[in-house]
Order: C-alpha cells, then sequence, then structure tokens
C-alpha cells in the first residue's frame, strides 16, 4: 500500500510540473522533461545496482550469479515490472517492479498530458477522472483474465491508477479542511490494516482505497506534514526504498525477526540513503546545473556577440 500512496504522490507532482511547464510556455518539452527524470532517478538506481553486483555473491548466497546477473539487467533496464509475467522473476532486486513502472508513465505520460489538454479547460479534470476510472476497471478485469490474477501488481498496465489519480488532483484546487484530512488518513489506515496480501478484496477495492484516501490528504493539504522531520524524510525516500528492502533480505538470510528486519530496513536504509543522496545523487545534479548554467550564459554571449556582427 505505501507504494499506491506514492504513486498517487508522484502522480500529482509530475503533473503539476508538466502543467506549470504548459502554462508557461504553451508546450511541453518531452525531451527536457524525461532526461531531468533520468538525471534525478537513475545515479541513485545505479549506485545501488553497483553495490548489488560487488556484494550479491556474499549477502544472498542462495541464489546463483545468474540470477544476480538477471537481477541486475532487469532493473537497469526498468523492466523489472514485466519480469513475472515473461517467467523471469528477480531474486532480491524484485522490489525495482515499482520503478519500472514509474518510467514507463513518464514514457507516455507528457503525450497524454497534451492530448488531454486540447480539451475545454472544466473537461480536463473530467478526462483524468475517466481515465482514472479505466485504469481501476483494467485491472478488475485484467485479476480474472491472467493466468496468474496476482501479476497485476507488477505490470505497468494493471498499476498505474493511483498515477493517473494523482494527474486528476493536479487540476483541481486543494480543499484545506480537517474533515478531507482525517477521511484521507482513515482511508489509508483502512487500506493497510484490513486488506490482506494477494487477496481478491485487495485487488478489487484495497488498493482503490489507497489511492482515494493519499489523494484526499493531498487536497487538504495538511501543515504538519511540511513541518520538523518530515520533509527530509521526503528528500530520502526514494533511496529509502531502494536501500530497504536489500537490507530486510540479508536480515532473513540470518532468520532475524520481523521486527528486527524493520528496524534494519528503516535505520540502515536511511543511513545509505543518505549517502546516496548527499555523496552521490546532490553532487551530481549540481555538476549539470552548474555545466546548464555555463551553458546558457555561453550561448547567450555568442548571441551578443553576433547581434554586435551584424550590427556593425
Amino acid at each position: 500500500m505505501g507504494v499506491d500512496i506514492f504513486f498517487v504522490l508522484s502522480g500529482y507532482l509530475i503533473s503539476r510540473i508538466l502543467l506549470d511547464e504548459k502554462r508557461k510556455t504553451n508546450e511541453i518539452d518531452y525531451g527536457r522533461f524525461f532526461t531531468r527524470r533520468l538525471w534525478r532517478l537513475y545515479p541513485a538506481l545505479l549506485l545501488l545496482i553497483a553495490a548489488y553486483a560487488l556484494m550479491a555473491p556474499i549477502l544472498y548466497p542462495q541464489y546463483e550469479n545468474e540470477k544476480h546477473y538477471q537481477d541486475i539487467i532487469l532493473s537497469s533496464l526498468y523492466l523489472a515490472d514485466y519480469a513475472r509475467t515473461l517467467n523471469i522473476p528477480l531474486s532480491v532486486l524484485n522490489h525495482t517492479w515499482s520503478l519500472s513502472v514509474e518510467m514507463h508513465f513518464y514514457l507516455i505520460w507528457p503525450f497524454v498530458l497534451a492530448l488531454v489538454l486540447k480539451l475545454p479547460a472544466d473537461r480536463v479534470p473530467v478526462a483524468f477522472l475517466l481515465l482514472w476510472a479505466a485504469a481501476t476497471l483494467w485491472r478488475w478485469y485484467s485479476f480474472y483474465s491472467l493466468e496468474d490474477g496476482w501479476d497485476i501488481y507488477n505490470r505497468a498496465d494493471t498499476h498505474s491508477s493511483g498515477l493517473i489519480l494523482g494527474a486528476f488532483i493536479a487540476t483541481i484546487k486543494p480543499t484545506p479542511g480537517k474533515l478531507f484530512s482525517v477521511l484521507g488518513f482513515a482511508g489509508i489506515i483502512i487500506a493497510i490494516t484490513m486488506f490482506s496480501w494477494r487477496s481478491e478484496a485487495t485487488a478489487l477495492v484495497g488498493f482503490s482505497l489507497a489511492e482515494l484516501g493519499t489523494a484526499m490528504v493531498i487536497l487538504a493539504a495538511p501543515a504538519w506534514l511540511g513541518a520538523g522531520v518530515l520533509p527530509w524524510i521526503g528528500k530520502m525516500s526514494y533511496g529509502l526504498y531502494l536501500w530497504h528492502y536489500p537490507v530486510i533480505r540479508v536480515m532473513r538470510n540470518i532468520d532475524a525477526g520481523w521486527q528486527a528486519s524493520l528496524l534494519a530496513g528503516v535505520l540502515l536504509g536511511l543511513l545509505l540513503a543518505s549517502a546516496s543522496y548527499y555523496l552521490v545523487e546532490q553532487p551530481i545534479l549540481k555538476r549539470r546545473r552548474t555545466r546548464l548554467q555555463n551553458a546558457g550564459a555561453a550561448s547567450l554571449g555568442q548571441g551578443a556577440l553576433t547581434r554586435g556582427g551584424h550590427a556593425g
């Protein structure tokens, strides 16, 4: 359910970025958008994969090297979401399926958004809401039609409804208020506690309840979510997701209880996420911003020289 919450947040933020660009420039620069996504996401993933390549034979000796190579290739190419469907399931890095879903969403969403924005402004939110309903219905249908109905969990085509719902709420104004906030958190808590893994009820209702609850919390915009240490945890969340699961798998190998596994996954995951963020991700992004700024300054200078030459 944490992934479903994250999908709604991601769909909201990405769609806000694209909508703001459309308002400012009257167009969506697909190349610029996708390049920025890669620069933001890929360095941290490559760091995880490099560490896995070095340590996997030691930390996960129960798998042959070929299985480790398979994990590395599918994860680095963002194909983990269809690995199970293709009967090549990952061994340890199977949590990267959600990264693959996101990347496939990024590949097509700017084009879908551009088409929807051709509609009259008041029909844009309705179109996104209908797309969310269609994606949800497709998940329901696929659950019963696939040989293994639970393949819906990993696949981009059957688990993108939350991303689309996030796009819907990006088109409407926030509605600050305790009622939306309370109802939203109640929906999330019920989804997490009342719906079990691989159950029919989860496939048909649980995911949607988590998505709708998250959407209501975003619309309520409770101020306390931006206070204290929470914004920092938000910055670390991507790295924490990358690192927590390999840590938990190590804990399973030593037969640790779920409490110890959870504690190690969170604490060591946060430590590794922080190292990745401050030592790898931010320096790379800072260097890229500097290079782009220098290129922009050089372009302006060249333009000024050219204009001066023509004037002369």
